[in-house]
């Protein structure tokens, strides 16, 4: 332009301002100021005015306001304009008092406040919580013939909120009818927003109800909820884990056509993922996909959590490829749940090469990744491995804390080196690390596991003394007796509980019921499964498992038949153990049908079945009961069920065949292709060969 011969105007220069202040170079644009006057430019108002809106921005108030006292000098001087934009930027800064200061300035050059003034005041004093301020700046309005409008209200109104009067927030929403003054959508969202987060603090669901009727009052008036409406109520149910109502509102957002943003999609995925429903989860990222959101990193991190905390390993992996393959940077969170999942896996070699891989990123590891790190090894019986890495943990600039002393000890105990154990103990204690009830009780049930009561009572004792017994490490103690055979120690434990206000839980009966078994003793073991449930401590897989084994054990098989219905009608999902327990008890039973049927039920669920129950179901079938018995059995199977698994069937095939019994593995052969269970072409010589169930060369090798 200079070199075209054309000169720079107060509009070119002003407009340069504009753009150094867009890109946040005050320090630019006071330089093209400078330069515009050196070159004998003048600027105009609207230079003045640009400039001190920008100075104001930057945060440069003492700047602007020298500005301001400059401009007559210069021959200009400061309208409505210059003023307002110098009090907003000064409310913005948490500097009201100044801007009040400002405003009687105005006053006594002549020029009249506009309500756009006034509420850029009333909004500085409300989020500096001078609320009384606040209310004088508006009856101030009020005396110089104002009307209030709908801005100025809402100002008031989500400063009220903020601070949680939602009562006198509420009166200022009616006044607004009374004068005429139509609310609008924003008018509603503050006290909506803080009943749903009020649904944080208070857990009633009367706050959701009460944010809901504000919602109602909106709809009739006419006012569409926006994406900060819809937001609030996702945020408030998340909150209150009714996801039903979060999913509700998240779908009438999409259905109305209000695009989620970042923050509420993130919240939904939260609230699905802690209460457990990935697959909902990964539904919301969808729909995101749909409106072209797309996930960032903190999205991602949910995921992997959510699959993680909920047993999904492989998949929270798969999230986990597809983040590094968008180009994404993991943070330390998502390294940190990453090496978790692998931990849990049992892949710690993995586990170390994405150590390396944070390192390589300049993602510094924390005392959590140790900590994960220190717990997989432990886990595999590393003990030794563990300790390196404890070691070195200083060397990093990090401390090892309470949970890197109590999972170390614990590994310790674990893998009977007690002696160490209790010097790391001992160093926690002197570097000031207060052991919790974790290390405690992992150090009672190591001495337990000695033979050494006397310390590990000490321990427990010294325990309850500091007051954080806990029913962990109470559970520790029974255990600890029970394994001694003091089961009458032990269930004093529990009354001693009682009295010290910690609750036992249904580990704690689980324990004893198992030993009271063990012990041949298990009408106490019922009694006491009876105790629990009156206590309200629902019995899981692994109660059941340790009362049906002893049941059977003691001969009393119809009552573990009767536990296992019951087991099942209550929606608890049985497991490898008690599948086994209860083939080994139909086979003594010599119900064989029901046997066959559970052993089928196992394997397509992808158990394996133990050697020692496979070999009582052979010995059922080839030396108990005559063979055209089973045959007949097979048939009333085939009666009852469309059909059994390829993985049964090659079972019982394999079974005679290794035992010998080659004719009669071609008879069962038979029968299943008879029932329809296997191909019409099958021949025993496809077992042998792996073609059929999977496995070569060795019939019995399958189980």
């Amino acid at each position: 332009m200079l070199e075209a011969g054309v000169v720079p105007d107060a509009y070119t220069y002003t407009s340069l301002i504009t753009a150094y202040f867009k890109v946040d170079d005050a320090e630019g644009a006071k330089q093209v100021l400078s330069d515009m006057e050196k070159k004998g430019c003048a600027p105009n108002l609207v230079t003045f005015n640009v400039m001190i809106g920008g100075l104001c921005r930057s945060g440069l108030l003492d700047d602007a306001l020298s500005l301001l006292k400059a401009m007559p000098g210069q021959g200009f001087t400061p309208d409505r304009y210059t003023y307002t934009i110098l009090i907003d930027g000064f409310c913005k800064h948490r500097r009201s008092r100044e801007a009040t200061a400002l405003l009687d300035e105005m006053f006594k050059t002549g020029l009249n406040p506009e309500q756009i003034t006034y509420t850029a005041l009333l909004d500085g004093f409300m989020k500096e919580g001078d609320v009384d301020e606040a209310f004088r700046i508006k009856d101030l309005m009020v005396d110089r013939g104002l009307e209030l409008k709908v801005p100025t209200y809402n100002v008031l109104i989500a400063g009220l909120c903020r601070i949680g009067d939602v009562e006198k927030a509420n009166a200022l929403l009616k006044e607004m009818t009374v004068v005429g003054t139509s609310p609008d959508t924003q008018s509603y969202n503050p006290l909506i927003e803080e009943y749903c987060r009020k649904q944080d603090m208070v857990k009633t669901p009367n706050k959701m109800e009460e944010a809901r009727l504000y919602l109602v009052e909106m709809l009739e008036k006419g006012f569409k909820p926006n994406e900060y409406t819809y937001g609030s109520f996702i945020s408030g149910y998340c909150k209150a884990a009714d996801m039903l109502a979060a999913g509700r509102f998240f779908m009438e957002m999409i259905d109305c056509g209000v695009v989620p943003n970042g923050v509420i999609c993130t919240t939904i995925i939260d609230g699905h993922c802690k209460g457990g429903d990935v697959g909902e989860a990964f539904t919301v990222v969808k729909v995101m996909l749909e409106r072209q959101v797309l996930p960032d990193v903190q999205i991602y991190g949910l995921l992997i959590q959510g699959l993680s905390k909920n047993g999904k390993l492989k998949e929270a992996m798969e999230v986990f490829s597809e983040l590094q393959e968008k180009g994404l940077v993991a943070d330390i969170f998502i390294y940190n749940s990453v090496i978790s999942c692998l931990s849990k896996l049992g892949k710690l070699a993995d586990a170390f090469q994405l150590l390396e891989d944070m390192g390589q990123r300049c993602v510094n590891p924390n005392i959590v990744t140790y900590n994960t790190l220190i717990n997989g090894l432990c886990k595999l019986g590393d003990v030794v491995g563990a300790r390196k890495l404890f070691d070195g943990i200083s060397a990093r600039g990090l401390a090892p804390n309470r949970v890197t002393y109590a999972t170390i000890i614990d590994g310790y105990c674990k893998s009977g080196n007690l002696g160490e154990a209790f010097h790391l103990f001992d160093e926690m204690l002197s570097v000031g690390v207060e052991p919790d009830s974790f290390v405690y009780s992992a150090l009672i049930d190591g001495c337990f596991k000695e033979g050494n009561v006397k310390k590990a009572l000490s321990l427990f004792n010294d325990m309850v003394d500091k007051g954080f017994a806990s029913t962990v490490s109470f559970n520790a103690v029974i255990g600890g007796f029970s394994k001694l055979g003091k089961l009458s120690e032990a269930e004093n434990l529990v009354e001693v509980m009682v009295d010290r206000h910690i609750a036992p839980n249904h580990v704690t009966y689980t324990i004893l019921i198992d030993y009271f078994c063990k012990a041949g003793m298990v009408s106490k073991a019922e009694d006491l499964f009876v105790k629990m449930q009156q206590q309200n401590l629902t019995p899981n897989v692994v109660t059941y498992t340790s009362l049906i084994n002893g049941q059977s054990r003691a001969g009393n098989r119809l009552k573990a038949f009767a536990a296992f219905e019951e087991m099942v009608g209550r929606g608890i999902e049985p497991d490898e153990v008690i599948y086994s327990v209860m083939v080994d008890a139909y086979c003594k039973e010599g119900d064989l049908i029901k046997a066959i049927e559970l052993v089928d039920e196992l394997l397509v669920k992808g158990f394996s079945m133990s050697e020692d129950v496979y070999n009582d179901l052979l010995a059922t079938l080839c030396g108990k009961v005559s063979f055209p018995e089973i045959l007949t059995v097979l048939d009333k199977i085939g009666e009852r069920k469309p059909k059994l698994s390829v993985t049964t069937c090659s079972t019982l095939v394999c079974g005679f065949a290794k035992a010998g019994s080659m004719e009669k593995a071609e008879k069962i052969l038979e029968s299943a292709v008879r029932l329809g269970w296997l191909p019409v072409s099958t021949v025993l010589s496809d077992f042998y060969e792996g073609q059929i169930g999977g496995h070569k060369n060795d019939p019995g090798e399958l189980l």
